[in-house]
This record gives C-alpha cells, structure tokens and sequence, in this order.
C-alpha cells in the first residue's frame, strides 16, 4: 500500500513533522511526503497568504500522479476538503484550530499593514473550517480536547492517540554527560522547545526566567528557530503574513541562556536529558507533543491550564499547570520544582506510567488498521 502525505512547507520543528518520521519509520506501509507550498506560483502572485495557501493545495490536487497512490492523508482541513473533491480516497489529520493561531498570531504582527493581512486570515480560515470540517470523512484528532472543538462544528471524528517512541526518550545516559555534550554548565537547566512566537507563550517564560534567574542558579536552553541577539532572541512568527517577509520579533531575555539551532530530530531526545523541566508555556495548544516527550523523558514538564494541555498534565500528579500569561506564577513553579525533591519525583513516575499509552508501536499498527479500513469502504 502506498500512502501520500500532504503539508503545506517544510519545517525542521512541530508536532506534524514529529509524527510523520514516526509514522514512516513504524508503519507497514510505503509512506510518501509531498508540499503544497508555491503550486499556484502563478496565479496566485501577490495575494495575500491565506488566498496563496487556498490556491496552492487546490491546485496541487490537480496533479494527476496523486491517483497512483492508495491513499492521501492531508495534515490540513484544506487539503483533505480538496482530495476528496478531486474523489481521491484520503484521510485527514487535524492538529489544531488554525483559525485560533492566526488570531493570536495578529500580537506578532510586525507593523499595521500585517495586523490587517492576518485579521483577514482568520476570518476566512475561520469561514472554511465551518464550511468544510462537516464535509470531511474520516478525519483524525489527537485530543479529547481538539475533538470537541471540531463537535461543535458538526464534525465527525476518529480518535487516535499520538505516537511516542518510548525507547528514543527513555535512555540511560546521565543529565551531567548530557550537558557536556552539548556544552552547557552543569546547573538547574529549563529547556523550551518549539517555536518561540506569541502562540508558544515564550514571552511568559522569558520573563518569568529573567526573574528567576536573579534568585537561583539557574539556565535556560531553548531548541527551535530563532537566534540569539546579545540580550534579545529574535524569531519569525509560524503564522505571519506577506507583508513581513524577513522581519524578526524580539524578546529581551537575561541570565544564562543556550540557544541551539538547526538540530536534526535524532538529536532532541538528548536536549530532554540534559534539562531538569520543560516548560509549555502556549496560549493555544490541542495537546503539545513536547509535553508527551518530557514524560518520556522523565522530566518534569510545566504547561498552561489552557486549550488541551489539562487533558493529558493532571496538576501536581503529572506535571504543574500555570495560568496561561502568567509569569509569576510560572516563575513560583519553576522554583517549587528547583526545590521540592518529593514533589519531582511524585511528577516523574506517573507521568512515566501516564505516557505508557502513547507507546508508538501499538499507535501506528491502530493507524495502519485505519487506513486499511478507509480503503475498503
């Protein structure tokens, strides 16, 4: 059997690229990845990006070597709307509500002309996501969160859960010869990974360290897309518009921080061993595949009390939940656990048995059935 992915760009992070090497690596089948990005290069010059991205997958769906395959699995509500139009047999994975994130997008907006481009963007993501969710078959979520957003629309969904390759995470290796490999001082190590935008909530973090970092010897090593500009990181929003092409948002940030860029995913499991607690400080999140790492890892993660991160951190039984924006009380549990050795631990060892469920062998063969059940239908 073979089975074509659908994205919209390539990225080196996220939980869709985590997933898709996960997928390709266990699944019985001959996995293939292609890219919508720039497909209609020519009629759609010059329009806005949510028109561009609108454009592109549908003509992508024009292409007629798709039909070659057994099945399209779309990554995106767009896509899977457009294959299914174009009678192809195809699955959809829905990873989030894309109209949240370009609404909280709008606060990384470099300047008025791109607030107003990514204003549009969300109301029209918005319209199609009422649209076409209702009109999509065998769609698949994560998260007994993201399933009810997608309820309310009038969606039917399937649940799966998402892999984890236990074994990558669960290594042997010290959190001390972690460090030294990487480079970094042998003290209490925060570590962020993903993308340091608004949605991630990076600026909560950023500032509840700069205040922690005056009381404790402490560090912070932050994995993704972004740079270190003497006291300010700077990135590019996930979700940005046309009008800002290469313009960065800054964040001021103080004390020790360790910036690492471009590391293959084979690497990331070694970030987790070197770190004392993750923390998931995102406004929006359906679930997080970084917080399903860190149990893995059996480190303590802290996330916000937003979206879906309560449906998988049970506070103070498998991690510590924070107000979403809060950087006192995300700082206050920094410190609790810096401090609280039983605490740490109690965290540790359920979220360790927690995450059990997720193990990827027995995920992948339940989403090989899947696919072999849409294709006799």
């Amino acid at each position: 059997m073979k089975i074509h992915h659908i994205q919209y760009m390539k990225k080196r992070y996220g939980g869709s690229e985590t997933y898709l090497g996960i997928v390709k690596k266990l699944s019985r089948f001959k996995h293939n990845i292609g890219f919508a990005q720039d497909s209609a290069k020519e009629i759609a010059c010059g329009d806005p990006i949510f028109l561009k991205t609108y454009y592109d997958f549908k003509v992508y769906f024009n292409k007629e070597e798709l039909r070659e395959y057994d099945l399209i699995h779309s990554h995106f509500f767009i896509p899977a709307f457009f294959a299914q139009q174009n009678g192809l047999v195809s699955v959809c994975s829905s990873h989030c509500m894309l109209s949240k994130e370009f609404k909280i997008a709008i606060a990384d907006a470099q300047g008025e002309k791109e607030k107003k481009e990514l204003e549009q963007s969300y109301s029209f993501i918005k319209y199609l996501e009422q649209e076409f969710y209702p009109q999509i078959n065998n769609l698949i979520v994560y998260s007994e969160f993201h399933k009810k957003e997608l309820e309310q629309l009038g969606a039917k969904t399937h649940m799966l859960k998402l892999p984890v390759n236990l074994k990558e995470f669960n290594k042997s290796l010290s959190k001390e010869a972690a460090r030294k490999i990487i480079g970094i001082q042998d003290k209490f190590t925060i570590l962020f990974l993903g993308r340091p935008t608004y949605l991630k909530g990076f600026h909560t973090l950023a500032e509840a360290y700069n205040n922690l970092s005056k009381k404790y010897e402490a560090q912070l090593l932050v994995v993704g897309d972004f740079n270190k500009l003497g006291s300010d990181i700077a990135y590019s929003a996930c979700v940005k518009g046309n009008s800002q092409k290469e313009a960065n948002a800054k964040i001021s940030i103080d004390g020790d921080v360790f910036v690492a860029n471009n590391i293959c995913r084979s690497k990331i499991p070694l970030y987790f061993r070197a770190a004392d607690v993750l923390v998931c400080s995102s406004i929006y999140e359906a679930l997080g595949y970084v917080n399903l790492e860190a149990m893995a890892s059996k480190i303590p993660v802290i996330g916000s009390n937003t979206a879906g991160m309560p449906y998988i951190i049970a506070n103070r039984e498998t991690g510590l939940l924070v107000k979403a924006g809060d950087s006192k009380d995300l700082e206050s549990k920094l410190a609790e656990i810096r401090e609280d050795d039983v605490l740490r631990e109690k965290i540790v060892s359920n979220a360790w048995e927690f995450v059990q469920q997720f193990d990827s062998n027995k995920i992948i063969k339940e989403l090989d059935n899947f696919y072999e059940a849409v294709i006799k239908k």
